[in-house]
């Protein structure tokens, strides 16, 4: 799954403090902390950031890393398809993503026509930092590496299930369960 993971975080922007990570995780039996969230437009909810935060303080505190797992296995387009915010005057706005049909996963969620309009829009009530990544094609990797870009000292690893083939690799672990499955529930 390592190889996997150096793969999928090697197609978001680069991040050499992350490079060093997987190799620290490449090389050991490194334990690390491990946060996620469902990727909506620009890292909301705002819980993400704590998230993402708090995990990357016990890393620190544990010396080890922090992987972030982006949750794009959902299928729920409506629950994250809006952006509502306070602009500079305090009041309630509300970007969206065009509406899309029969979407099976978020993972693949094209933005490419979508993301210049919606930084647009974002920009003209805020002053955006124009340090901000608002790079990818997808909504996973746009999400990535605008919290990459809030926290690239800190090198998190981004594991997007549907691109690292969780379910393939996780297989031995879900067969081993359920051979061993009486011995697992007296415990």
């Amino acid at each position: 799954m390592i190889e996997d993971l150096i793969k999928y975080n090697s197609s978001l922007t680069p991040n050499a403090i992350r490079l060093e990570n997987l190799e620290k995780l490449k090389a050991s039996r490194t334990k690390p902390i491990v946060t996620g969230q469902q990727v909506g437009l620009f890292l909301t909810p705002a819980l993400c950031l704590h998230k993402a935060y708090s995990a990357i303080k016990l890393a620190k505190s544990k010396n080890t890393i922090t992987i972030f797992w982006l949750q794009t296995e959902d299928h729920d387009f409506e629950e994250i398809r809006k952006y509502n915010f306070l602009d500079n005057n305090f009041e309630l706005k509300s970007l969206e993503l065009e509406k899309r049909e029969n979407i099976s996963s978020i993972s693949n969620l094209d933005l490419k026509s979508e993301l210049k309009t919606l930084k647009e829009q974002l920009n003209k009530n805020f002053n955006i930092d124009t340090e901000l990544d608002f790079s990818g094609g997808n909504i996973s990797e746009v999400f990535a590496n605008l919290l990459n870009s809030l926290s690239k000292e800190h090198g998190i690893i981004f594991i997007d299930p549907v691109k690292v083939n969780v379910a393939f690799h996780a297989k031995e672990i879900y067969k081993s369960c359920i051979v061993n499955l009486k011995e697992i529930s007296s415990e």
